[in-house]
């Protein structure tokens, strides 16, 4: 079934990498050259990237209250990575599956605000496939179930070009909003998710929504080595 989403231009075709775990710097460098790639080319096109993340913390652009600061710890907050996306802290690592798409916004002629309610539906659709029951989109927060948060929005647009996304937790409840309760795939199901049929399946729900838009699948990158890091030729 399509998803019933406004995309008055979709790209002609999308590039989907299925990686594994890829260091949180290399991924953002690898979306900074597919966003590059994109405001260049003539040619209308995507990109996305699906990964998940060795353990680490990213701050956004939120200010953090006393109270986050006193929890979190000077130690915590000094091994954070800075990221350019809305949002506080959030905790990631293995498991869980980072979803990046890399859209020209202008000629998909869709605004920031509309390409968010999309990518929120998208990944709830995948959610639901899932089995996951109770399935609800919070607007600007991600996708929750009876347990809790499972999937966080932490969109970054530059130049009408989207980066960042979405994270799932799939096994790991990791933190993903300081005042909501978290949860995962796993526990909303109560059975283990296969992470390699989630991912086809993601590339799938995003395929129903671009509807012509023809998707070539990846499972590496020539930046990338097997260490997940950006070659320095």
């Amino acid at each position: 079934m399509a998803l019933h989403l406004p995309v008055p231009r979709p790209p002609e075709t999308v590039d989907a990498f299925l990686l594994g775990v890829v260091d949180f710097s290399s991924a953002l460098a690898l979306q900074q050259l597919f966003a590059r790639e994109l405001l260049s080319s003539s040619r209308h096109r995507g990109c996305l990237l699906l990964c998940e993340h060795p353990p680490c913390v990213t701050r956004g652009t939120e200010r953090l209250d006393d109270q986050t600061l006193a929890e979190t710890g000077t130690s915590l907050l000094e091994r954070s990575l800075s990221v350019p996306r809305p949002g506080g802290l959030l905790e990631h690592g293995p498991t869980q599956l980072a979803i990046y798409p890399v859209f020209s916004l202008a000629r998909m002629e869709l605004t920031p605000l509309g390409y968010r309610d999309c990518l929120e539906a998208v990944v709830a659709r995948a959610c639901r496939e899932q089995g996951v029951p109770e399935v609800t989109i919070l607007p600007g927060v991600g996708v929750s179930s009876r347990g809790g948060l499972v999937a966080r929005t932490a969109i970054h647009v530059s130049d009408e070009v989207t980066q960042l996304g979405m994270y799932l937790n799939v096994s790991v409840p990791y933190s993903l909003h300081t005042r909501l309760r978290c949860s995962s795939l796993d526990v909303a199901c109560m059975k283990r998710t296969d992470l390699a049929r989630l991912k086809t399946d993601v590339v799938h729900q995003f395929a129903s929504w671009l509807g012509s838009t023809r998707v070539a699948i990846y499972t590496r990158h020539p930046m990338l080595r097997r260490t997940g890091k950006p070659r320095r030729d």
